[in-house]
Order: C-alpha cells, then sequence, then structure tokens
C-alpha cells in the first residue's frame, strides 16, 4: 500500500484523498489508462501566476510611489501609528505576490487518472521524494493501462 496525502493506492484500487479522507474510490477496471508525468503542482497554475505577477507590478508601483512619502521620525515620539501600517501594506503585498509566482511555477510528477467520464490529476511529490515511485510503477503496471 502507497500513501500520500493525496491518493492511497491499494490490492483494492486507488482512492482519491483529500484531508486524508475517502473522496472517491477508483477499482482498477474502471481505470482506462494511467500516466505518470512532470507537471505543475497547482491546478490552476497559469491563473495563479498571472495574478502573482499583475499584483507585483502593481505592489511595485505602490512602492515606488511611497517612497517620498516614508517617514519614520514620529516613531521616537509615540510608538508605532496607523500610518506607520499603511506604508508597510505594499510592502507585505510584494513579498506575498512573489511567494504566488514563486508556487505557481513549481513543478513535481503527476499522476493523471483517466476513466471513462472522468480525469483526475493527483500530484505524488511525497512519493518521489521518498523515491517509491519506482515500486508505485512496478504496482501498478500488472493492473492498469500505465505510460510513464
Amino acid at each position: 500500500m502507497i500513501q500520500t496525502p493525496y491518493i492511497k493506492v491499494d490490492e483494492t484500487g486507488i482512492y482519491i484523498l483529500r484531508d486524508f479522507q475517502h473522496d472517491t474510490h477508483l477499482d482498477f477496471n474502471e481505470i482506462i489508462q494511467i500516466r505518470i508525468k512532470k507537471g505543475f503542482r497547482l491546478k490552476n497554475w497559469l491563473l495563479a501566476f498571472i495574478l502573482g505577477i499583475l499584483f507585483t507590478f502593481g505592489t511595485i508601483m505602490g512602492i515606488i510611489e511611497s517612497l517620498p512619502r516614508l517617514n519614520f521620525q514620529f516613531i521616537t515620539h509615540s510608538g508605532i501609528r496607523l500610518s506607520l501600517l499603511l506604508q508597510l501594506i505594499p510592502w507585505i503585498l510584494f513579498i506575498f505576490s512573489l511567494m504566488l509566482v514563486f508556487h505557481s511555477v513549481k513543478t513535481c510528477q503527476i499522476l493523471v487518472i483517466d476513466t471513462e467520464f472522468e480525469s483526475y490529476r493527483v500530484p505524488i511529490r511525497e512519493i518521489e521524494k521518498d523515491k517509491k515511485i519506482e515500486e508505485l510503477i512496478l504496482f501498478l503496471k500488472d493492473r492498469v493501462n500505465l505510460i510513464v
């Protein structure tokens, strides 16, 4: 049996998991083919990438606009105030947007399970990290049409 937070493979079939709870069970005779390929971790990676780039450019413009207005002299008099927090918001959004761009382009091994009516896309990066991909391939090769 091979298990990750997203998938569980055993003799009875393949379970698609959400938060380690069974969401969908697929018998091996329901599966048309399984493909193992390199792909993006996120399903809608292009949308996340575009939003991240837009946020990055927007926050860069906000940072450039706010640079002449930075004033740190009032900190010594009365501590952190609302104006300092308002000056830091573009910087926080900039960091968030860079993280969004970075995570949207990360790749890992993806298991694509094609059935008659639906196609499931499951990241198997934990199996890749544990170096159990060969074990998964040997297990699935006898049971389904496997394309590597």
